[in-house]
């Protein structure tokens, strides 16, 4: 009974997984609803007036297109590459949100009009801090300084003999890619030219803007602190010093909860602090 339980259990799984990237689809096609973008408005504190409500729920409709279509294939990449008898890693959730940011990063940098729509210069600089607060530019720095002392210390360190020291080193390519990957991405995602003229359809473009940025600093700085972790716990878990153990368990288990912590605090609502020009 428990052998054929089991089998239920895996079966209602699979099938489950192969619904989602059809169930993004359909969540990505919908209409813009009234709750969507009352969410929208109330996280960025846009007005809304019927001039712009028009375009802000195109603008809505297309980032959220964007980002949960490129989420679907990258959920079906495994199953894809399989049946065209490509061998890469069963990692489909790690792909499904690969995709997610990919489709993130390129409806922040896509244009927002027509290209035959003449641009207008914005008098008013952007800079990354009117997008993100100050703890999420200066993290991607600390989870690379963390990783890459704690590695320092491993490999100098008298710890208890194993194979090789490589274990200590997957989380600091780890971070240091995700950091630099996240500043890249936040900055083009600020330097994106203005092609908008009005007060309301910059406050619209800033708050899409704030939206992919905290989307990527989050799910960026989450890894890099991911990888600082994993540096931390291994530079405690193999030592022969306790202090050392101590600061790298304690530490690592810090870095992680902090990992969680910035992936969370992207989803919160944020209010670009740029004046905008007259």
């Amino acid at each position: 009974m428990s052998r054929y339980g089991g089998w239920w259990i895996y079966e209602a799984w699979n099938t489950a997984w192969a619904v989602l990237p059809v169930l993004l689809v359909v969540l990505a096609v919908r209409p813009c609803s009234a709750r969507e973008l009352r969410r929208f408005v109330d996280r960025h504190g846009v007005e809304v007036s019927p001039e712009i409500r028009p375009a802000m729920t195109r603008l809505i409709e297309r980032s959220r297109m964007t980002r949960l279509i490129c989420a679907s294939i990258g959920f079906s990449l495994v199953p894809l590459c399989f049946a065209l008898g490509i061998d890469i890693p069963n990692q489909s959730f790690e792909f499904g949100v690969a995709g997610y940011l990919v489709g993130a990063f390129v409806a922040a940098v896509a244009p927002i009009e027509r290209a035959t729509t003449k641009r207008r210069a914005l008098l008013v600089p952007r800079r990354p801090g009117d997008y993100l607060p100050r703890w999420m530019r200066f993290a991607p720095l600390a989870a690379v300084t963390i990783s890459v002392a704690a590695t320092i210390v491993f490999a100098v360190e008298p710890r208890t003999a194993l194979p090789s020291i490589s274990s200590a080193s997957y989380g600091l390519p780890e971070a240091v890619i995700a950091a630099v990957a996240t500043v890249i991405a936040v900055r083009v995602i600020v330097a994106r030219p203005q092609p908008l003229g009005t007060p309301d359809l910059v406050s619209i473009d800033d708050a899409l803007r704030s939206q992919a940025t905290h989307t990527i600093a989050g799910a960026g700085i989450a890894v890099a602190l991911s990888g600082a972790a994993e540096c931390l716990i291994n530079m405690g878990g193999y030592s022969e010093k306790h202090w050392i153990h101590t600061i790298g368990v304690v530490g690592g288990l810090v870095v992680a909860a902090a990992a969680l912590i910035a992936w969370v605090s992207c989803t919160g609502p944020w209010r670009v602090s740029r004046p905008l020009p007259p």
